[in-house]
Parts: structure tokens; sequence; C-alpha cells
């Protein structure tokens, strides 16, 4: 990891040749430093995929059709395992993310994160977070965490399932989020 002491308030970043990940730390003039931002990751989209989740299950939500494609509804009831057959043109580490949207209630209002655990060909490959964003806010699209999975050259089954661990902390929660596509992104 490669840490930079910049002394400006702007900071240009280059296109990388496939994947890049940055954090944003302020550290004042004691070099005491505050939190990290989020990640920004920065990548060259020719190592970009899509994947339609309504092309892998016949469940789809109405009133989303302007972006072209069918919105997929995961919930305690609804597509518990959405299982994807991808095809992938070398063998390498990926990082995979959903775009979804998570209207349940405020971020105080309850217990309304959605969480799914991701297989890779069968195998665990970790969890993903739908974190609600915001009481009704239906339309507003944002990316799930990623989760690091190394694919083979070929097709590989990826699978989104609701498990016993893909709980909130209190085991009663609305785990309700709106799916429209996977992204998978070669990193090396």
């Amino acid at each position: 990891q490669e840490q930079r002491r910049i002394g400006e308030t702007r900071y240009n970043i280059e296109e990388p040749a496939m994947y890049t990940e940055y954090q944003i730390m302020a550290v004042d003039k004691n070099g005491v430093a505050g939190f990290a931002s989020e990640p920004f990751v920065v990548y060259n989209t020719k190592y970009e995929q899509r994947f339609d989740i309504s092309n892998y299950t016949t469940n789809y939500v109405n009133g989303y059709e302007y972006m072209g494609n069918k919105a997929v509804e995961i919930s305690a009831s609804k597509n518990t395992r959405i299982e994807m057959n991808v095809e992938v043109p070398e063998t390498g580490h990926y990082v995979i993310d959903l775009r979804y949207v998570n209207g349940s209630e405020t971020a105080t209002g309850g217990n309304t994160c959605a969480i799914r655990t991701l297989l890779v060909n069968n195998k665990r490959a970790g969890v993903i977070v739908f974190p609600n964003r915001g009481a009704n806010a239906w339309h507003t699209w944002g990316f799930s965490n990623s989760v690091a999975v190394n694919l083979n050259k070929g097709t590989n089954t990826i699978a989104l399932i609701l498990d016993s661990t893909s709980v909130n902390m209190n085991g009663d929660g609305i785990n309700k989020a709106i799916l429209n596509y996977a992204r998978l992104i070669r990193v090396e």
C-alpha cells in the first residue's frame, strides 16, 4: 500500500491500467490523523462486466422499467436465492458488487439493512450488505460493498443467498432491497 502526503486540496487521478482504490485521510499540523474516507475506486472500464439480475429470476418488480431492464426484489420471502452463471475471459482476481436501492426506513429507524451471503462456485466468498438509503428512497441507487473473489476462465456460478448468517443483529429485520445489476471488475 502506497501512502502519499498531499499538501493541496485537489489531486488529479490518472486512469489506472486496471483497478486502484484510494482513501483520503486528513492529517493536522501535529501529525494527528482523522478518519479515513470510504474507499474511492478508479478502474479501466474495459475490465468491467455487468450482469442484469432480472435475467436470473422470474420475480420482477414493476416501476423500474426506466432503467432499461427489470428490477428484482430480495426479501425474507422473495428471491432468497439468485444464482448467476457468468462468463469471464481470464482466470484472475475480481471484485463484485451490486447496484441496489433500499428505502425501507431511516438509518436510525430500525433494522432495515438487507444482507446476503455470496457464494462463488458453491463456496462461501463473503457477505453483501445493502444498507438503507433513506426512508422511502426507493429511487436512490447506490452500490453494495464489494467482495474480492477468484474466478476461473469460462463459466463461474455466483449466488446470492439468504441463509442463517444473512440476518440483522436482532434477527428481526426487514432484509429487503431492490437489485438492478451485478458489477464484476477484474483487478489483476
